[in-house]
């Protein structure tokens, strides 16, 4: 019991790791990679404004005075800053469907592995199937045996019987 308790104990110092590992690279991969909807928009420093993806832009966006935000007030200023927008919206989806292709690429490369993996896969089951029904069968098969062989036993007791009673008519 001491052992298991050792071995259980260490089992769960090694969960407690992974945890604080995944929490601590979660905190770091939150930082720069936002949740859906949660995305920030950059002029040099974070503003309020979202992007309302799950990515961040950074861009020479023109902001207000206040610089909290970016100036769509000013009718020069809006222009500039929406036409870039614009731009960036664009690149943001070049982006994304480039990498969609190249993901859909490799995908398509990997067909052949997966199909072997999946393959293996399926004689592997088949194999325990067969496994499985022999081993039933046999224990089936020895179970049949050993109640042919206690009838059989019971038979050969009517035998003797019937050989007693026959030597004693005698």
């Amino acid at each position: 019991t001491l052992i298991k308790r050792h071995s259980s104990s260490k089992k769960k110092n090694i969960l407690t790791r992974k945890k604080k590992k995944y929490n601590a690279a979660k905190q770091i991969t939150s930082s720069f990679s936002p949740q859906m909807g949660t995305g920030r928009i950059f002029i040099g420093f974070r503003t309020s404004q979202t992007t309302g993806l799950a990515a961040h832009l950074a861009a020479p966006l023109l902001p207000t005075v206040e610089r909290e935000a970016i100036d769509f007030q000013d009718p020069t200023l809006r222009t500039y800053n929406i036409e870039l927008l614009e731009i960036a919206g664009i690149l943001m989806r070049l982006t994304l469907e480039h990498s969609m292709t190249q993901l859909g690429l490799a995908w398509e490369q990997g067909f052949p592995q997966r199909q072997a993996l999946e393959q293996e896969l399926l004689l592997k089951e088949q194999q325990e199937k067969n496994t499985t029904t022999t081993v039933t069968t046999a224990s089936r098969q020895n179970s049949e045996t050993s109640e042919e062989d206690n009838n059989g036993d019971d038979n050969d007791d009517d035998d003797a019987s019937t050989i007693s009673s026959s030597s004693s008519t005698l």
